[in-house]
Order: structure tokens, then sequence, then C-alpha cells
């Protein structure tokens, strides 16, 4: 699950952000290409450059955040805290091992449990925006 989240899922949404901040709609059929692309060069990169795909999502939200600034700057608060909070779980909590009473990767899942209502919220405001 790991590998699919981070290479897949996470780029498809920093790019479904950045579609929504530029005022697209892209045709689930190109959504699927851009799954499967996503998922290659994953794949590609697989062991040495793991993180990359991941950065790439949290690049390209960031990026829909600075661009829907002029809107709505609350988006753009959105856009970096759900940014933060998946780097945080990501490079300081991790998955492996515990912190205290708590295993690691429960508390990396609660921070990602935050993390995706308020980057859905930022997305549903940049929608309501365009409309």
């Amino acid at each position: 699950m790991t590998w699919t989240s981070q290479h897949i899922a996470v780029p498809v949404l920093g790019a479904a952000f950045l579609a929504l901040a530029l005022g697209r709609r892209i045709p689930r059929p190109i959504w699927y290409l851009v799954s499967a692309a996503f998922g290659l060069v994953g794949w590609w990169l697989t062991p040495r450059y793991s993180v990359v795909p991941g950065v790439v999502g949290m690049a390209l939200i960031l990026a829909a955040g600075a661009l829907a600034a002029r809107h709505d700057r609350r988006v753009t608060i959105a856009a970096v805290a759900g940014v933060i909070l998946y780097l945080v779980a990501g490079l300081a909590i991790g998955t492996k091992g515990t912190i205290g009473p708590l295993k690691r990767i429960d508390v990396f899942h609660y921070l990602l449990a935050v993390a995706h209502p308020i980057l859905a919220w930022g997305m549903i405001r940049i929608d309501a925006l365009r409309a």
C-alpha cells in the first residue's frame, strides 16, 4: 500500500489540485493515463529515488496553493498545512518502530487523517471559486 500511495496517489492528488487551480476539467480516461504514468515512473525510480513522486505531488499541491492565493488565501494556507502534515508524517514520524506507547504507523496515519480533510477543503474551495 505504501508504494501505491507514494508513487501514484500522492502525485495524482497534486495533479488534481493543480488542475482545479488552473480551472481545468480533465476527463476520467486522462486521469487513468496520468495514474498509469505515475505508476510507471515510480516503478522505474524505485528503489533509488523512491521519494521523487511524492515530492512531485507535494510540489504540485504547493503550486496550486500559490495560484489560488490571489483568489482566496485560505486555500494557500490549507495547501501549505496539508503538505506540512504530510512531510511531518512521512519524514519525521515514519512507519517503523514506536514513539512511547504508540506505534509510529498509527501516528503517521493520524497525521494523514488530519491532512486529507484539509487538502479536500482546499480543493473544494478552489472548485467553488472557479464555478
